[in-house]
């Protein structure tokens, strides 16, 4: 491989990384912001212990373990018994959506086009 194949690939690859953290930061927000207005009624302050992180291609989102349980649709009870409860959207189905969202965003989403948005983004900074 020459130098200049060797720098396009990089600057492909640089391109690619962008499109990638841009993609994920997107997806982070959104969950949050549907998650708020979700829970925009929810009065305890463990709630609010949320965060998002994205780096290096990866998203994390770092939350309470009580949260992970809120939009089961049953309670066991200490004595056994299952009682149903109010069902609240508040983890999975959004987590999911969004995931299958960013998959297929990330899969078919990079194109020429994006290309061009970010080399655009690039030379205003």
């Amino acid at each position: 491989m020459s130098v200049l194949q060797n720098r396009s690939n990089r600057a492909e690859e640089i391109l690619q990384g962008r499109f990638i953290q841009k993609k994920m930061e997107e997806t982070s927000r959104e969950i949050q912001k549907t998650q708020d207005q979700t829970m925009s009624s929810f009065k305890s302050s463990f709630w609010n212990d949320r965060t998002f992180s994205v780096s290096n291609g990866e998203l994390t989102y770092k939350h309470d373990k009580r949260n992970r349980f809120v939009d089961m649709r049953t309670r066991t009870s200490k004595n056994g018994t299952k009682q149903p409860k109010k069902a609240r959207i508040v983890h999975n189905k959004i987590i999911w959506g969004q995931y299958n969202f960013l998959v297929r965003e990330l899969a078919f989403g990079y194109t020429e086009a994006a290309k061009n948005e970010i080399k655009s983004l690039e030379g205003k900074q």
